[in-house]
């Protein structure tokens, strides 16, 4: 599996932004179906 940032390095500007844009909202989507599958996630514990 490439690296990624191999895989940054073949995308336009334009590709980068469209995916930089959509991380928080793929993030959120990730962390709702956690909750729903009841998944724990220990990288938010305190």
């Amino acid at each position: 599996m490439a690296h990624l940032a191999e895989l940054t390095g073949r995308l336009t500007p334009d590709e980068r932004t469209a995916i930089a844009a959509a991380l928080p909202a793929l993030a959120r989507i990730v962390d709702l179906n956690r909750r729903r599958t009841g998944e724990h996630d220990a990288r938010h514990e305190t």
